[in-house]
């Protein structure tokens, strides 16, 4: 990422995250500076259509906290299981009905695929003195490098 740097500024740390499994190359980006953490992060569609990214950039001394959470999505839980029944029952009839049948039986295979793995994500909070949050969702499989990065900013904000 590319950062511009403010006087005696250094950078400390960089990470980079993924946010989305089907838009895989669409990365979140964070630095981390002895005075700020700038980043930016991609917004989509429906999970599907990339329309730009979101930028952070938030002084150290206005940070109050900064929390790696993990949270269970049921509702997107039932859609997975709800997908999955539909691709078996596709699957089934494509021996009489044909090619779509199994065409559509593997999209619907492929979205509850997507939609189990989504089901269990990690937020990245940073909470600023005022009490105001800013949240970002990241995939679980990211969750040791959004602790690490979130060990750093208290550390940072704790040495000021």
């Amino acid at each position: 990422m590319n950062v511009s740097l403010g006087k005696d500024e250094k950078v400390i740390s960089e990470y980079q995250f993924s946010p989305n499994l089907v838009l895989y190359w669409l990365k979140a980006k964070y630095t981390l500076t002895n005075k700020r953490v700038v980043g930016s992060y991609p917004n989509t569609l429906l999970y599907l259509i990339p329309l730009g990214n979101s930028q952070v950039d938030q002084p150290l001394k206005n940070v109050a906290s900064v929390v790696a959470s993990t949270k269970f999505s049921l509702l997107k839980f039932i859609v997975g299981w709800i997908m999955l029944g539909f691709a078996m029952a596709l699957f089934a009839s494509a021996s009489e009905a044909g090619i779509g049948y199994a065409i559509g039986g593997l999209l619907f295979l492929l979205g509850s695929v997507e939609s189990f793995v989504e089901c269990l994500v990690t937020y990245f909070v940073v909470i600023n003195n005022a009490g105001m949050r800013s949240g970002w969702r990241i995939l679980m499989w990211e969750k040791p490098k959004v602790q690490k990065l979130v060990s750093e900013i208290n550390t940072a904000t704790a040495e000021l």
